[in-house]
């Protein structure tokens, strides 16, 4: 029997794509072992996908909580690596695992563990990557793209519109993104539109809105005139667009540079602004797997990086100077090959075999036409079949969600919204192909029932100029 690895980060896809760098990491540490991934059982494909996961634990926790026990066999773990959270309770149960190590933050309630100091303000991919080099594993945050998928996409070619989000403070309202869908259909555009478990009346809302100037064809009507910047101070929960002349108007290194990689999303630390949380005593989370992309569970900081555009996109301070985190706006996207996929015994939707990596970043070739203009994915689509989606559609529209980390990770081009939360801590990476919108303020409350106001300043226009000017997005 090979020795085991354990690996604990029971939480959603967005979450599972950004530890898909210390995975693989793992992997090339422990090359003899079995690398055993506790996590929700619907993510069984994409790990296997990450080729760095060769069996699945089903583990999970309603409101994304640390799962109270794991359902492990045989003895124990020879290594257990917490990717989960900065502890203390994620600590204690792969503790309770008596395996003969154990890599995690340190953290006062779990004293005997030596390990480094969890950061807040630190960008998802590269925490759990500081974390392995701690320990002495070299680790990249950049190794995160996913081979292409085997199955040939349902609408190659299309916009994908993916208007849910795990809370309503990062659900962008729905009448925006029909707005967006109807101009993109009037340019000419397919467009699919998606959505997760329990959101099927928010997409049919969004579609029959869109189509209200489309005729029954599919030829879109005349468009709907979008709001014009001006000088005056926006209406009441309309945002303000700021215009490109003003974009960069902030000191060098300031709030509103634009362009930041690296980011983090903080979790449930308490202290920490802003953090997503997946502690029981907060609120607001997805189902397990689903499109949410929450931070650690009873613990702190977690997040992914990205382009920030500052009103509208890709802003950056002239003659800013690169830092660390941050790059220049129309910077190249270089792609690596990953690892060979791995199957993940006994759990469904392993993915496909050895030599795959060599479609890394690769996007499959948009061939035929199923012939309407709007399609609707509604329910939640199985993973195969919406990475295929989204590995072949022209660009991915979405909010801060698991699908944007979905289309950084088959290299499709995405515009992202965030609102309470900043790109810092959860955007995509360095480069021109994926693009954020959002307007600097004070983190908001991840979890509020209602659009963070910094999310409700994003308009229409911002997202439709985002796509316009996209060097790779094709024009109908």
């Amino acid at each position: 029997m090979r020795p085991r690895l354990l690996v604990l980060r029971a939480l959603g896809l967005g979450d599972l794509l950004a530890g898909v760098p210390a995975l693989r990491a793992l992997r090339r540490a422990f090359p003899g072992y079995e690398t055993v991934l506790a996590a929700p059982e619907q993510l069984a494909a994409p790990a296997a996908a990450s080729g760095a996961v060769d069996t699945l634990l089903p583990a999970s926790a309603p409101g994304r909580a640390v799962p109270a026990r794991l359902d492990w066999a045989g003895p124990p773990p020879e290594v257990a690596v917490d990717l989960h959270g900065k502890g203390p309770s994620s600590h204690l149960l792969l503790h309770r695992m008596r395996p003969g190590r154990l890599l995690a933050f340190a953290h006062p309630g779990t004293p005997g563990i030596a390990g480094p100091e969890w950061t807040p303000d630190e960008h998802e991919r590269v925490r759990w990557c500081r974390l392995l080099e701690w320990y002495g594993i070299p680790a990249d945050p950049d190794d995160l793209l996913l081979p292409a998928p085997e199955a040939a996409s349902p609408f190659p070619g299309a916009v994908l519109v993916h208007p849910g989000a795990e809370s309503a403070a990062r659900r962008w309202p729905a009448e925006r993104y029909a707005e967006v869908v109807r101009e993109l259909l009037r340019r000419g555009h397919r467009v699919a539109l998606t959505g997760g478990p329990g959101e099927d009346a928010l997409v049919r809302r969004i579609a029959d809105a869109a189509a209200g100037t489309t005729g029954a064809t599919g030829a879109p009507g005349p468009a709907t005139a979008l709001p014009a910047a001006s000088g005056a101070p926006p209406a009441a929960g309309v945002p303000e667009r700021v215009p490109s002349a003003t974009r960069a108007a902030t000191a060098p290194g300031g709030a509103d540079t634009a362009a930041t990689a690296d980011a983090t999303r903080t979790a449930s630390d308490p202290q920490a602004a802003g953090s997503r949380t997946n502690d029981p005593s907060t609120a607001g989370t997805t189902a397990p797997g689903g499109a949410g992309t929450a931070a650690t569970a009873d613990e702190g900081p977690a997040g992914d990086g990205a382009s920030v555009a500052v009103g509208s996109h890709l802003a950056r301070v002239p003659g800013a100077p690169d830092a660390p985190g941050y790059c220049t706006a129309r910077a190249a996207v270089t792609g690596e090959a990953g690892a060979p996929h791995a199957r993940v015994p006994g759990a469904g939707g392993a993915a496909s075999g050895a030599g795959a990596s060599a479609g890394v970043g690769r996007r499959p070739t948009a061939v035929g036409d199923p012939g309407a203009r709007l399609r609707v994915f509604a329910g939640g689509l199985p993973y195969e079949r919406l990475a295929a989606l989204v590995a072949g559609a022209a660009a991915v529209v979405s909010g801060d969600t698991g699908i944007a980390h979905l289309a950084v990770a088959y290299g499709t081009p995405s515009v992202t919204l965030f609102g309470p939360v900043p790109p810092r801590w959860w955007g995509p990476p360095r480069g021109a192909r994926h693009v954020v919108l959002w307007h600097p303020g004070p983190p908001g409350d991840p979890h509020g029932r209602e659009p963070d106001p910094l999310l409700l300043r994003i308009r229409p226009a911002d997202v439709l100029t985002a796509l316009s000017d996209h060097p790779e997005v094709p024009r109908p």
